[in-house]
């Protein structure tokens, strides 16, 4: 999964785009792979060259291979994309810059594992003392995933810079930190230490950020309330 944010943070937009050609071969590389999972990535920056798209996407949604489409820029063809993501069962992602594709590959990651959403919440994080929130582990979790997302503009997401800082339970063991720049920081944990753990949260801009923990986990966990139903 670093490899793949490491990738994302490099990719800048240019040259011209065959998406017919791009799919086709990605479908060859595919078939080629038996007996695993299959789900691909179509990122482009662009309209279809050198002429109209013939939904060569087709027979993805043929073999029910998801096929997520990501729109860098404004001059994507939104909305062949779109289509290409609904008909293959894939999802669309909007990325004005290259700034959002560090979020969007993470989503995409989370996505391919049966994950739980166990805690959301919205932090208004601003230039002074670091916010702190706490986040309880038990020992059903067998991975846990915390995303932080700013919800900033396009503007400011480049100058945005935040760090967040998790201490496991046992004040002895070291603590973690995530800081960068943009507006996704995430943390990944297998097999946490069980306890109470504590996140401290900074960012030199105003951002209202949305925190998400999902884990994967044997228990069904069911959000309360739950709705009564009756017959």
């Amino acid at each position: 999964k670093d490899a793949i944010f490491t990738a994302a943070d490099k990719i800048r937009n240019g040259g011209e785009t065959d998406l017919d050609g791009a799919i086709e071969l990605a479908a060859e590389q595919f078939s080629k792979v038996q007996g695993s999972e299959k789900v691909a990535i179509l990122l482009t920056d662009g309209k279809d060259q050198p002429g109209v798209y013939e939904d060569a996407h087709r027979i993805f949604a043929d073999k029910k291979w998801p096929m997520h489409a990501i729109g860098l820029s404004k001059k994507a063809d939104h909305e062949t994309l779109q289509r290409i993501a609904k008909d293959t069962g894939g999802k669309y992602h909007d990325a004005p810059s290259s700034e959002q594709l560090q979020g969007i590959f993470g989503e995409i990651c989370f996505s391919l594992q049966n994950r739980t959403l166990i805690r959301r919440s919205t932090v208004h994080l601003t230039p002074g003392p670091a916010r702190q929130t706490t986040y309880a582990f038990d020992p059903s979790l067998k991975h846990v995933a915390l995303t932080m997302k700013a919800q900033v503009a396009e503007d400011a997401a480049k100058n945005l810079v935040s760090e967040h800082t998790m201490t496991p339970p046992e004040t002895a063991e070291t603590p973690i930190t995530a800081k960068g720049t943009g507006v996704w920081r995430y943390f990944d944990f297998w097999t946490p230490k069980p306890g109470t753990w504590s996140l401290t949260s900074s960012s030199n801009v105003a951002a209202e950020t949305v925190f998400e923990a999902t884990a994967i986990t044997d228990l069904n966990l069911w959000h309360f309330p739950v709705p009564a139903s009756y017959e």
